[in-house]
């Protein structure tokens, strides 16, 4: 079964508490195996994402919330994947 996964990347506020870097977002994606990544920065991109996905023939789809930080060259993951969808 194939699975997609959709990275929202949005800004970071100063009082905003972002999880772990970089290597914590690799760990996690290794962990879901997953096939196909598709990033977002707006809401509507989500959606596109979503369908582009499903077009792409995946049959689970998770969905993670990033910030990219040029300054640190770092990227923020703010929440765990979340799956969205799992057909069988």
């Amino acid at each position: 079964m194939k699975h997609g996964m959709i990275v929202y990347l949005r800004n970071v506020s100063q009082d905003e508490n972002a999880g772990g870097g970089i290597d914590t977002f690799i760990q996690n994606v290794r962990t879901l195996d997953v096939n196909a990544v598709c990033l977002a920065t707006s809401q509507e991109q989500i959606l596109q994402c979503w369908w582009s996905l499903i077009r792409e023939g995946m049959h689970r789809i998770s969905y993670v919330s990033a910030a990219y930080d040029s300054a640190g060259n770092s990227l923020h993951s703010f929440s765990s994947p979340s799956e969205l969808m799992g057909c069988t």
